[in-house]
């Protein structure tokens, strides 16, 4: 008897150890993933974010739409398209106006970025929206990587920059652009 209790004992302590390495494994695993996940893919749309940009911006909204290069906050009435190469650091949960609108989908409401012109199977570059605001003309305050915040009409879009006319008209790369509120 005593020896099939040694056995036993022998037994669940193999499996103990089993199960710890196996755990182990599943965790190395996760992290090995999670190393693989770029900034753009930690956030998802319906997340209240506060975003810290080049030119130091900082903008507060819930994520309400997403596109290759780009991201759409709502913060109340106002819709800001944040191009994602000027994002320095992100904070992830309830900031202020967003924690309010955080309940309203994407779809309940009309999409100021045009976006939703766009098939939802594809994700539009921030090139390709602003094309389509630049076509309506739209009243845009364009925030710039160095600082500068512009307030015109959207009036045209190059191969690496785009056109706003306010007081005077100002061409800015794209690559500058940090963020527009719409």
């Amino acid at each position: 008897m005593r020896f099939d209790d040694l056995f036993d004992d022998l037994a669940d302590a193999a499996a103990a150890e089993s199960a710890r390495e196996l755990w182990d494994e599943a965790q190395e695993l996760a992290r090995a993933e999670a190393s693989e996940r770029a900034l753009a893919d930690r956030v998802d749309v319906g997340d209240a974010l506060r975003v810290w940009l080049r030119g130091e911006h900082v903008l507060t909204g819930t994520l309400v739409r997403r596109g290759e290069d780009w991201w759409a906050l709502r913060d109340g009435a106002d819709t800001y398209l944040v191009r994602i190469g000027s994002v320095l650091r992100v904070r992830l949960g309830p900031v202020g106006a967003a924690a309010a609108v955080a309940g309203q989908g994407p779809a309940e409401e009309a999409d100021p970025t045009g976006a939703d012109r766009i098939s939802a199977r594809s994700a539009p570059s921030l090139r390709r929206v602003l094309l389509l605001l630049a076509r309506d003309r739209a009243a845009v305050q364009l925030s710039s990587e160095d600082g500068a915040v512009l307030t015109g009409r959207l009036l045209g879009v190059g191969a690496d920059h785009v056109t706003v006319a306010g007081d005077g008209t100002t061409l800015v790369a794209l690559s500058c652009v940090a963020a527009l509120r719409i």
